[in-house]
């Protein structure tokens, strides 16, 4: 029976999405910023999400920034993925602005100096690669934030020497709130990192979201048949030993991948580890209480600093389901009001709340929420028609 009713949920789901109206896929646009820290003229592109502009459901929504690193390589790969993965009715992670950084001296950039940081101490390490990640946190960010809608919501993604920088961060607990490591180089200067995390830090004091794959090495396969994978699973070993209740932390192993091929399916998986329960699991909602739903999107929303929301869109679609294919009407209401407190300022979610209403005989609830939509968005459809049928009635 529960299978029966994801089936159903999922077809009806597809429906709504194949029957939008299509819209052009835009890629991004490319911008520079003067870089006062790194003393020279920075390239980056930006994709925002297709509800960025002239959505019906998300007005003057705020997103999650992701920046990727080795954006000139892999910021058509990055950008389309997430169009993809977050786009309405499908919602397996939030809609993000991607920010691709394009290079000019990558290792530079990307390379610690571990040598010289073995005699210092924590907060006083700094190279041309803390100089980097000060230029991500103290320029581009700001700028970005600054020009579109955004929230205090930062992940870091980088492939190989990228990803290293993206463990760097993670252990020096930038400001981002979850990190992608895609097959790093961890053995950078004889695995210089793992001393530098074993020297330095508490291992109970590292705490936040980080993602790490491995890809396999076709002249020496295995999961440390080579200097790289050596490297990631010494790492695994130390920071699993005594880790905090707060870090949440995943590797993969892709064994069909290799060096350059693994972005692909790293980002994919990534993602859907780092926002694990985004699209509440459709299989247990007709046994989950609503309460269990606001606690679970609660938790979700901390890992994030407590500013992302539940995905809009889906749960309009789900409250719909139950309440015209399940007949749940009790379970459609509670999900919609609950949906509704989250999007006050758009339509739909009224609409679909007085819907459910009129169905629960709840005829002035009903009406108000009628009245709501409208306000919001005099030319929305079927209102005035259920407007009309309480109001004769």
């Amino acid at each position: 029976m529960k299978k029966t009713f994801q089936v159903i949920l999922l077809l009806a789901l597809w429906t709504n999405l194949y029957s939008q109206a299509s819209e052009p896929i835009i890629l991004g646009e490319t911008f520079t910023i003067e870089s006062s820290i790194l003393n020279e003229e920075r390239t980056y592109a930006i994709s925002l999400p297709s509800s960025y502009e002239d959505d019906h459901f998300y007005i003057e929504k705020e997103y999650p920034i992701l920046i990727l690193l080795d954006g000139e390589r892999l910021f058509p790969l990055v950008s389309n993925m997430v169009q993809t993965m977050s786009s309405g009715g499908v919602e397996q992670i939030p809609e993000m602005i991607v920010v691709g950084v394009h290079n000019t001296n990558r290792n530079r950039d990307f390379l610690p100096d571990f040598l010289a940081a073995d005699t210092l101490q924590v907060g006083d390490y700094q190279d041309e690669s803390d100089l980097f990640l000060a230029f991500l946190e103290q320029e581009l960010l700001p700028s970005i934030k600054a020009n579109y809608r955004t929230l205090d919501c930062h992940i870091l993604a980088g492939h190989s020497f990228g990803g290293l920088v993206a463990v760097n961060a993670f252990l020096q607990k930038r400001n981002f709130a979850a990190y992608l490591a895609i097959d790093p180089s961890l053995w950078w200067q004889s695995e210089g990192i793992n001393r530098r995390y074993l020297s330095l830090y508490e291992h109970d004091s590292i705490k936040g979201q980080l993602y790490i794959s491995q890809s396999n090495n076709p002249f020496n396969p295995g999961i440390e048949g080579n200097r790289l994978g050596i490297a990631i699973q010494n790492f695994k070993k130390e920071i699993l030993k005594n880790p905090s209740s707060e870090l949440r932390i995943h590797f993969d192993f892709f064994e069909k991948e290799d060096h350059f091929s693994i972005p692909l399916i790293s980002v994919y998986e990534g993602l859907q580890f780092l926002f694990e329960g985004y699209k509440f699991p459709l299989d247990q909602l007709k046994s989950t209480t609503i309460e269990e739903v606001k606690v679970h999107y609660a938790n979700l929303g901390s890992r994030f600093g407590g500013s992302l929301q539940p995905p809009g869109k889906l749960l309009n679609q789900v409250g719909l389901f139950l309440l015209n294919s399940e007949n749940e009407v009790d379970k459609a209401v509670e999900l919609l009001e609950f949906n509704a407190l989250h999007y006050p300022n758009t339509a739909y979610p009224f609409r679909s709340l007085g819907m459910a209403y009129e169905a629960a005989n709840k005829r002035g609830l009903a009406i108000e929420n009628y009245d709501k939509a409208l306000i919001l968005n005099p030319e929305i459809s079927g209102v005035q028609d259920g407007l009309e049928r309480l109001r004769n009635n």
